[in-house]
């Protein structure tokens, strides 16, 4: 190599060295572009505005959030306060991060052109605090987005735009009763018919029926199934919303189900509860919608609510009988006996444990668990029966001489005993059985599965199977049945197993 070409390369050597040693680390990227959203504080933001695909504007008013439809600007809704609080705290998420293009003929590849694009724009008491348009969603994750006024397109990690993909009926707030459960002192509900259910809540805290309420002989009130319907009253939520539905179609016209509740500062709330409404659909049909048409006195908003609820709104005084069929202390008993299926049963409890006496000796291989035995003890206490049934004789249900049966002698108490006769009539579901117990003199159904789990006397305290065993599995201490999987999934099974079975 010539001389003055090796003084040359020399030179340029060293001022590329030079270059590099002297040159700003943090500017790699010199000339590509980069953005930085402003830092949008929360409590500032007074309105959101989303265009695109979706249409909808979210208003501050007061200590509160509205809902407003572009198609309805007359008719604000209150907004969901919690899906309004996870958007605004999903701000502090929301940056750009790697530069995409800036060219027109890809913002419609990337879905942030003015056609499918989603128009943001955050505003506060001043004026807009940012306008950017999402896009779709970006391969490594996240998404893209630009500034309204800007072409350049960039990817954001953030979940806003999903969020923000809502139906204005997607904002709003489905709870719509005025009040929370425990503001609620009394509730009286008039059906139909006239007939009166009147419920108020006692200085113990418990729902009782209004004292001077008659009732049928020998009637247990059931306090929590009253709690359940108070619950149920001033929790009700709205699967969708009606508007411009004449009260004919919604039931509201005629006699319908009324409930009047009352606060504790004195004010009252008034529900109506109509039924399924027919409803026009586009093409010129109808259809009955899936839920129950529901109106608050004082709010002009029809509320459709899942059958579910309005059902339990519907309980008459009968349905608040407390069905349970056994009264004791669990830690009391000291003996069970169960007869059925031809064969007996029976457990004393020495001390602290229990033991069965009769059979005397257990079949072959058979392990006895003292546990279960607490444990069957402790699930009778609770033992529900499905409805009471009337006018039934005791040889018509079996009930005269009952082949399956189940005593508890209880320490200082009476004998407790249950009594399983034949098959009960049942218009539909699970077959029923009839039942009685010493909780009260009457006749009662039951699911049938339950007869037939008393009648499996021993094997109710039989020591149930252990877990999985990953030591002595297959090799290297895996479980047996997971070899043939592929090893990163048989490790992924294997590792939730072990949490569950440590």
């Amino acid at each position: 190599m010539k001389r003055g070409t090796l003084i040359a390369v020399g030179v340029f050597a060293g001022l590329l060295l030079l270059v590099l040693a002297t040159r700003d680390r943090g500017n790699v990227n010199v000339g590509v572009p980069k953005l930085t959203l402003p830092a949008i504080d929360k409590d500032k933001v007074t309105s959101i505005e989303v265009r695109g695909a979706t249409l909808s504007t979210l208003k501050k008013e007061g200590a509160g959030w509205v809902v407003i439809d572009p198609a309805k600007p007359g008719r604000p809704h209150p907004a969901d306060p919690s899906l309004v609080t996870g958007l605004l705290d999903n701000l502090k998420d929301l940056k750009a991060t790697d530069f995409i293009t800036e060219k027109d003929e890809k913002l419609a590849e990337f879905e942030v052109d003015e056609k499918k694009g989603l128009a943001v724009t955050l505003s506060g008491e001043t004026g807009p605090m940012l306008d950017v348009v999402f896009g779709k969603s970006a391969r490594g994750g996240g998404g893209y987005l630009r500034l309204l006024k800007s072409r350049q397109v960039f990817v954001t990690p953030s979940t806003l735009s999903w969020m923000l993909r809502r139906d204005p009926n997607s904002w709003r707030k489905r709870a719509f009763f005025p009040a929370k459960a425990e503001e609620l002192t009394r509730a009286t509900a008039t059906d139909a018919e006239g007939s009166k259910l009147p419920l108020e809540l006692g200085a113990d805290g418990k729902w009782a029926l209004t004292a001077g309420t008659t009732t049928p002989p020998n009637f247990r009130f059931d306090a929590e199934a009253a709690r359940q319907v108070a619950t149920t009253l001033a929790s009700l939520s709205a699967s969708e919303f009606l508007d411009d539905v004449s009260d004919d179609v919604l039931g509201f016209a005629a006699p319908h189900l009324t409930w009047v509740a009352q606060l504790k500062d004195g004010k009252t709330v008034t529900v109506h509860q109509g039924r399924a409404p027919v409803l026009p659909e586009a093409d010129g049909g109808t259809h009955t919608s899936n839920g129950i048409a529901v109106r608050v006195d004082g709010d002009p908003q029809v509320y459709l609510v899942p059958v579910y609820q309005a059902e339990i709104l519907k309980k008459r005084l009968a349905d608040l009988r407390d069905t349970t069929l056994l009264a004791f202390d669990p830690d009391k008993v000291k003996k069970v006996v169960i007869q059925g299926a031809g064969k007996k049963t029976v457990a004393v409890k020495e001390g602290e444990a229990w033991k069965v006496v009769e059979p005397k000796a257990l079949p072959p291989g058979f392990e006895f668990d003292p546990a279960q035995v607490s444990r069957f003890v402790g699930s009778l206490k609770t033992f529900k029966a499905a409805r009471m049934i009337e006018g039934v004789k005791d040889a018509e249900a079996g009930l005269a001489k009952p082949e399956t049966t189940v005593e508890l002698t209880v320490e200082g108490a009476a004998l407790q005993r249950l009594e399983f006769g034949g098959d009960a009539p049942v218009a539909d579901g699970p077959k029923q059985v009839y039942v009685r117990g010493s909780a009260d003199a009457l006749t009662y159904a039951l699911v049938a599965t339950q007869r037939d789990r008393m009648n499996g006397g021993l094997d109710l305290f039989k020591k149930p199977p252990p877990p999985p065993n990953f030591g002595q599995g297959g090799p290297g201490g895996q479980m047996r049945g997971l070899e043939s999987l592929p090893p990163d999934v048989r490790r992924q099974l294997e590792a939730q197993l072990r949490q569950k079975h440590p």
